[in-house]
């Protein structure tokens, strides 16, 4: 007797697919490239000053200190005795330019930091910027075995960490004394821009009033719009910090170039898949030739312009119109076609950006920067609905962020930036 039905010994289920090794390999290689080339921006950075006092360019009035000067008094920093700089920053520098490698890279940063440090409390404000940006590079570095390890600890660090610091640089400029023309040094520094820019081009001259009247809620939007729109659409945001850098450039007394050229250098953390094809980027951006003519007459005129407000080009200002073009470059060709596969700002290791982004910036930035200005009794409301927006468009809800980060080296990095 045989039964109607029979129950078939089941089939062992197949293994799961192993991760590929290939796959694996490449994303290291591209992670490994981007940190590179991070570092060559960060090693041209480091040079500018050494290049300017080389060369005897008179340039940036705020470039970092290589020199003697201790404001602290007579004998009491570490560079009065060792000339760390000379000696030991401009070697290490020219070598992770070269050979842009984790423990060099390493000592490089943890010098730096040291060198911050050592002539504290007299440093520029930016410099305390580099340092805390510096500093979690030394923990990642110090924490991982390879170059790819470093970038997927340090890189979403310093993205998180740069967006914080200038948002917090716009939050302290929702203020009464900002607002008041009287006080304010946005007028002032609106009327020094205007005053080089008006010989070049006579029309800006029927502008002044408005501008100057404008000042206070300009500066302090184009300050919010940043790193909203670095948070929001990473490609734009760098476009748009490149130019809030190039005005203060512009600037024929108050020239901050050591400002510009170390948030400028350190932008490229926002374009990771062009950091990981440096020169594909380069090709496949020129191969656009008509976006690739224009960026290039936008470098150059605006080259033409710093000479002419200036009288001269100095290396701050000479490295970053070199990398603003590469970013350019990196941006202006289209994804995909082309014969560069989706190199340039558009490969696979490209930021996750949201639908209407430079809508949704320009509407936080209208809520927060304008009100204070137009009415004052509203900015509270305002900046509360303003910051509220912003929270439930960004990339991921901040509560969700710290929860997630709460024991890594991206929220220990937001939260000393904070």
């Amino acid at each position: 007797f045989r039964p109607r039905y029979q129950v078939l010994p089941t089939r062992p289920a197949a293994p799961a697919p192993a991760p590929h090794a290939g796959t694996d390999m490449q994303s290291d290689a591209q992670q490994h490239a981007a940190l590179a080339t991070y570092a060559r921006f960060w090693c041209l950075h480091q040079l500018a000053p050494f290049a300017d006092q080389a060369f005897a360019l008179a340039g940036a009035m705020d470039h970092r200190m290589i020199d003697e000067s201790c404001q602290t008094g007579p004998g009491a920093c570490l560079r009065a005795h060792f000339d760390y700089d000379w000696l030991v920053r401009l070697p290490l520098a020219l070598a992770c330019l070269l050979f842009p490698g984790r423990r060099l890279l390493l000592l490089a940063h943890l010098v730096n930091v040291v060198g911050w440090a050592d002539r504290m409390p007299a440093v520029w404000d930016y410099m305390c910027w580099c340092a805390l940006m510096e500093a979690p590079f030394v923990l990642a570095a110090a924490t991982s075995s390879s170059m790819a390890e470093t970038a997927r600890k340090f890189l979403p660090a310093m993205r998180a960490q740069l967006v914080v610091l200038y948002f917090s640089a716009a939050f302290w400029k929702l203020t009464s004394s900002w607002y008041d023309g009287h006080y304010s040094c946005s007028t002032v520094l609106m009327s020094e821009l205007l005053s080089g820019l008006e010989p070049l081009f006579p029309p800006l001259a029927t502008l002044s009033g408005l501008m100057l009247h404008a000042a206070p809620a300009l500066v302090a939007g184009i300050e919010f719009a940043v790193p909203a729109l670095l948070l929001l659409q990473p490609r734009h945001g760098v476009l748009l910090a490149l130019v809030f850098h190039q005005t203060i450039n512009l600037m024929p007394a108050t020239y901050a170039g050591g400002f510009s050229i170390a948030m400028c250098a350190r932008q490229i953390i926002f374009l990771p898949a062009a950091a990981a094809g440096a020169s594909a980027t380069l090709r496949r951006g020129v191969g656009f030739a008509p976006r690739a003519v224009g960026a290039t007459a936008l470098v150059a005129v605006t080259t033409g312009v710093m000479v002419a407000i200036h009288g001269s080009l100095d290396a701050h200002g000479g490295i970053f119109l070199a990398l603003a073009l590469f970013y350019f470059l990196s941006i202006a060709a289209p994804a995909g076609g082309g014969g560069g596969g989706a190199s340039g700002a558009y490969g696979h290791l490209r930021l996750e950006e949201q639908p209407h982004a430079v809508a949704k910036m320009a509407t936080f930035v209208a809520l927060v920067a304008v009100p204070p200005a137009a009415l004052p009794a509203a900015t509270l409301p305002c900046c509360g609905l303003g910051v509220a927006l912003l929270c439930l468009w960004a990339p991921r809800f901040p509560l969700r962020f710290a929860l997630a980060h709460a024991t890594d080296l991206t929220g220990a990095a937001a939260a000393a930036a904070a």
